[in-house]
């Protein structure tokens, strides 16, 4: 019931499927400070941060107090895409697109370790702007057949 209440995850498929999406739960920097400002000026504790703010909502035991949260999803994989023709990561960001899902805009291509350094150094500079806090930056290997070998 909880995780309904959040808009950026699709309520119904467009077909028929049997999949496990995984992905993030998170506040924007936006939202963060739109819910503390009504905990304020309803007398209650501002949330400590985002984060922590995020996870407390998901817990909740009333729906309603989750959607006030307003939460944001972004998928970044699934299980269930061996029985799909998918042969990299890419592949799946985009399909989770198509059923409806919000994947994040940061997803990129690279190369190499020179291409992981640059890609590193381009959300190191763009860290304080993209709109909600990130911890580090993951990458992954794209290829799923090699993803499996590696595991």
């Amino acid at each position: 019931a909880q995780v309904r209440t959040v808009k950026s995850v699709p309520l119904r498929l467009p077909e028929p499927l049997t999949i496990e999406v995984r992905g993030e739960m998170m506040m924007l920097d936006a939202d963060f400070a739109k819910v503390n400002a009504a905990l304020v000026s309803a007398g209650k504790s501002p949330l400590v941060n985002p984060r922590n703010g995020a996870a407390g909502a998901i817990r909740q035991l009333d729906p309603k107090v989750t959607a006030s949260r307003r939460l944001t999803f972004f998928a970044y994989g699934m299980n269930g895409a061996e029985d799909h023709a998918f042969s990299d990561q890419v592949s799946i960001l985009d399909f989770l697109k198509s059923l409806g899902f919000r994947v994040s805009p940061n997803v990129k291509r690279v190369l190499g370790f020179a291409g992981i350094k640059a890609a590193f150094a381009e959300m190191s500079a763009k860290r304080k702007s993209r709109g909600w806090g990130i911890d580090g930056v993951v990458f992954k290997v794209a290829n799923r057949e090699q993803q499996e070998q590696i595991a």
